[in-house]
């Protein structure tokens, strides 16, 4: 083992003394891991992750190229449980660890590992009706990487393959789905996390999983990974206080060999007393979820943005938001957009900026909904310097709350809509937008004039619209 100086304390530095703090570099191959896409290396990962437990951290994890085999089930037939997974590598209340990977660095759970519920008498498929929450018929696979209050952690270059598609699935449980554990990575009460250039995978749970009270700041940071083919979601952002993710792809929840609701890209819902708030989301993807891109509809968040985003709705809604705050800049829905919060003040409503609403198709699949742009009942949303594109769809329906006060008007202004939408029958309208401030709205027609095609309004449109051809009724 190399022997590195990580840094010196202030006050040795202070007393000219030689205190330091000891930052090994170990390798996985150290604990007997063999990379060859055969031995299954479990064993190996668990023992390095004793070794970190035991020093409480200040160490370097190196995982050389190579296709490492995990999994491990342990049969608890006369437990509280039938099967239980056993956590590859799991670090508690440790700091300043990396693990290091390297291009084609592949971690792989071994085919043949059973999930869901299984009788454990005969060691059959169960199928329950749900709800059902019989402790004694869970099979579960665990967590590749689990990290409980911990701080000052990096994951990086490396792809963890839950290999769902050859898991043996059981029947279902929990309140909908399979609710059971299998995650690529589980962060609870930790700070300064760092997952970069990371892909988790085909699990049958959740790719990544965040949880804290909200209370302290978590800083968690994800950074050029990918989330994808997962069963429940690619992220479940389950409580904390600030989460940024860059450069990510949360694409294709559900679209594996099973599917668990939410079914989202993204799930922001916070549970057990927990708030999730302070998020940030650039140029990141929530594309072809069997669910929601992003949902926002449980559970206390609040002042979330996005920025430079896509999210593109196939099976459903591109994104579901009914919480606070939440705010996009720059970014794309492809597929309808829905709700918004219910607001009783300007800074809490939801807000748009420079955004594209466009039924842009998905592989030559048509996207999800009625119109581009769906929301009733809401209060002071901002939707400014907006463009809508309508091929296939209506544009938007917007039912604001009854009666409002003029300052309650959500507001839809300097935008732009294009609607080309030729199948839409004669003398129908195009849009509905009642309750709701309009100001210099642009409305390009590509459509024959004679179709009558008319927005469904109140007369609240008050100044500057430019209109090619508009029926107001």
């Amino acid at each position: 083992m190399k022997l590195i100086i990580c840094k010196t304390t202030l006050l040795a530095l202070f007393l000219f003394l030689p205190l330091i703090s000891e930052c090994i570099n170990i390798s996985i191959k150290q604990f007997g891991a063999r990379g060859n896409g055969k031995t299954n290396d479990h064993e190996a990962f668990i023992k390095a992750a004793n070794y970190i437990n035991q020093k409480g951290g200040n160490v370097n994890l190196l995982i050389p190229k190579g296709v490492y085999i995990i999994g491990k089930q342990i049969i608890k037939k006369n437990s509280e449980i039938y099967i239980e997974g056993i956590d590859l590598f799991s670090l508690r209340n440790c700091s300043n660890v990396k693990i290091i990977g390297t291009k084609g660095t592949k971690l792989k759970y071994i085919n043949g590992l059973k999930f869901g519920s299984f009788d454990p008498e005969d060691g059959k498929v169960y199928n329950p009706t749900l709800p059902f929450y019989g402790y004694k018929y869970i099979t579960q696979i665990g967590c590749a990487f689990r990290l409980t209050s911990c701080n000052k952690i990096e994951i990086n270059k490396i792809e963890i393959d839950g290999n769902v598609s050859n898991t043996v699935i059981g029947g279902k449980w929990g309140d909908n789905g399979y609710q059971l554990w299998h995650y690529g990575i589980y962060i609870s009460s930790c700070t300064n996390i760092t997952i970069n250039n990371v892909s988790a995978h085909h699990f049958a749970l959740d790719g990544i999983s965040v949880s804290g009270n909200g209370i302290q700041e978590n800083a968690i940071k994800l950074y050029n990974s990918k989330f994808e083919y997962n069963a429940r979601q690619g992220l479940s952002w389950i409580g904390g206080n600030g989460l940024i993710a860059q450069n990510c792809k949360f694409n294709h929840t559900g679209r594996s060999k099973i599917g668990s609701p939410p079914g989202a890209g993204v799930d922001i819902e916070a549970e057990n007393g927990n708030i999730a708030k302070n998020g940030k989301f650039i140029n990141c993807e929530f594309t072809n979820n069997i669910g929601s891109g992003l949902t926002a509809n449980s559970g206390p968040s609040q002042d979330i943005t996005f920025s430079k985003c896509t999210f593109w709705g196939v099976s459903t809604w591109s994104a579901w938001v009914e919480k606070p705050n939440y705010s996009f800049d720059s970014c794309n829905f492809f597929g309808s957009f829905v709700h918004g919060y219910v607001t009783k003040n300007e800074q809490e409503a939801t807000k748009f900026y420079s955004c594209l609403f466009e039924d842009k198709k998905y592989n030559g699949q048509s996207v999800y909904g009625t119109y581009l742009f769906e929301s009733d009942s809401r209060k002071m949303m901002k939707i400014v310097n907006c463009t809508f594109n309508a091929t296939e769809k209506k544009v938007i329906w917007f039912n604001g709350v009854l009666s409002p006060l003029a300052n309650e008007k959500a507001l839809l202004e300097n935008c732009i809509i294009n609607f080309r939408n030729n199948n839409l029958m004669k003398g129908s309208f195009w849009g509905v937008i009642r309750k709701m401030k309009v100001k210099n709205l642009t409305v390009n027609f590509y459509t024959p004039k004679d179709k009558n095609h008319y927005l469904e309004s109140d007369n609240n449109i008050e100044e500057g619209v430019k209109i090619n051809y508009l029926t107001i009724r």
